[in-house]
């Protein structure tokens, strides 16, 4: 009975792993997989390979991917919407303009501070496929004079960014922030 629950978890957590949308949980779920085999290992009569997939699949792989992911730290910043560009790109600021360009300013001077590079993207597709796909980490609208910044639910560097609008240090007077499940729907 135990060794068919570890053998169900080894799948779930595979499973897990390859699906995850987000780096950090594929590496957690990677390590889990890791441990519940070394488990199966011992299991097994097996110990001096369990004590090794243990230290080296679930410890020592795991860090070492979580510090290269650390190391490998950006944040993908779509801009959409013709108020934010200028049409002749010769500014030094991508082609941005106005509140967008103080905006996008105050986010690489903040995620600078934490080693965290921002690119930028440029898009003219629909607001509602962007948010659909969702292969940015922040979404920048800028429409009638109001910017938008669509994030992610469960990004946590959106709730730095909305502390950083609460405390009026983005550079900019009106910004709202706006956080979307994964499949597009968002909390305005």
């Amino acid at each position: 009975m135990l060794e068919k629950g570890m053998l169900i978890g080894l799948l779930v957590f595979a499973i897990m792993t390859v699906q995850a949308v987000n780096f950090r949980r594929a590496i957690i779920y990677s390590a889990v997989f890791s441990l519940i085999m070394s488990l199966i290992f011992l299991q097994y009569k097996a110990p001096d390979v369990a004590i090794a997939e243990a230290i080296i699949g679930s410890a020592l792989a795991t860090v070492l991917y979580l510090v290269a992911l650390r190391k490998q730290e950006r944040i993908t910043v779509c801009l959409l919407g013709g108020d934010c560009f200028s049409p002749e790109d010769d500014t030094g600021n991508n082609g941005l303009v106005g509140e967008a360009s103080l905006l996008v300013q105050a986010l690489s001077a903040h995620f600078g501070r934490e080693k965290i590079a921002l690119k930028l993207i440029r898009s003219d597709e629909p607001l509602e496929l962007l948010l659909e796909q969702q292969y940015f980490d922040l979404l920048l609208c800028q429409a009638d004079h109001q910017l938008t910044l669509y994030g992610k639910q469960t990004d946590y560097r959106l709730d730095a960014i909305d502390r950083l609008a609460q405390e009026n240090k983005l550079g900019v007077d009106r910004v709202r922030i706006v956080r979307c499940e994964r499949g597009g729907s968002c909390d305005a």
